[in-house]
């Protein structure tokens, strides 16, 4: 089977070009800039609709589709809100609603990313979802290459690059795409495995 034949399934690594716009078309992502997206297809190393929007695609297809929350980052998390003293701050720390701290977990011993989202007289609220949390993320995707995975891969749950495989520094999606209300988009929960 020839790699223009096949199809993005289960035990391949993926190779998918880009470009992720919030609802009012902020590009927030390209792969133009940052690179192809390459990818172990089922071991759930992207967001999960976009792994199934993929799913089925042959080589030089391309897609459109549009994520709610659900299906890209979450829903925004009120459990991921933490108020904390304002006092375990530098005093001559600068703080400012929107800034984005690391803070390191003694107990885990693992580093948290969160953002000031609100400052009181003595306290701190730091919000801990994913910057991207309760955002419909609309995307134009294309699989630019696609081949099986090895035994390796599989058994690490993760794709390697191929070194060997040279990205298409040029490509670009047209520069007149947009969403708008005319658009037809392809549904996630519409995937089902392609058999063949």
């Amino acid at each position: 089977m020839t790699e223009n034949t096949k199809k993005v399934g289960e035990g391949q690594v993926v190779t998918l070009e880009y470009i992720a716009r919030l609802a009012d078309g902020t590009i927030i992502d390209d792969s133009a800039e940052d690179g192809p997206l390459v990818f172990l297809f089922g071991a759930n190393e992207i967001i999960s609709g976009l792994e199934n929007a993929a799913g089925g695609m042959a080589v030089g297809e391309r897609k459109k589709i549009v994520l709610e929350p659900k299906d890209a980052y979450g829903e925004i998390d009120e459990e991921e809100f933490e108020v904390v003293p304002r006092d375990i701050f530098p005093k001559d720390m600068s703080l400012v609603v929107g800034t984005v701290l690391e803070l390191y977990d003694e107990e885990s011993g693992e580093v948290y990313e969160g953002v000031v989202s609100e400052l009181r007289k003595r306290e701190v609220v730091l919000d801990f979802n994913h910057p991207l949390a309760g955002e419909t993320i609309h995307f134009e995707i294309e699989v630019a290459h696609l081949r099986d995975a090895t035994e390796e891969e599989i058994e690490h749950g993760h794709a390697h690059v191929d070194d060997d495989f040279e990205f298409d520094d040029d490509f670009e999606f047209d520069d007149d795409f947009e969403f708008d209300d005319d658009d037809e988009y392809e549904d996630d929960d519409e995937y089902e495995d392609d058999e063949d």
